[in-house]
């Protein structure tokens, strides 16, 4: 039988017809890249979540708020017990957009637990 896959794990939101990937791509290319050049140094452990302030928390798992220029994105960070990382984009979105906190909690809500629709 193969080993499990060890390490950083980085994924993205999706539900039905919520793709945080999608949201993300729709900001452009230069928001994207320096979001996701930010969030590899957290899985890499370069950048230690702990000593980041979090958004919100959903049962346990801390939701943290990352801004570019106009943009908002949120993201999860959980870490197993071998101290592997998986990081998890929730949302993004422009500012303008509305309430982060209560989209990225429902949608916390249903990739956490798989309860309920986005």
């Amino acid at each position: 039988m193969p080993e499990p896959v060890r390490g950083p794990v980085l994924v993205a939101f999706e539900y039905l017809f919520d793709s945080a990937a999608d949201e993300l791509e729709r900001l452009g290319d230069e928001v994207a890249v320096r979001f996701l050049r930010f969030l590899d140094k957290i899985a890499g452990g370069h950048e230690d979540y702990r000593r980041l302030r979090p958004f919100a928390e959903y049962e346990g798992v801390p939701l943290f708020r990352a801004e570019i220029e106009d943009n908002v994105m949120i993201y999860a960070v959980e870490e197993d017990e071998a101290g592997d990382l998986k990081v998890t984009v929730m949302l993004c979105a422009r500012r303008s957009a509305g309430d982060f906190r209560r989209k990225a909690l429902e949608r916390a809500r249903v990739w956490f637990t798989g309860a309920g629709g986005a």
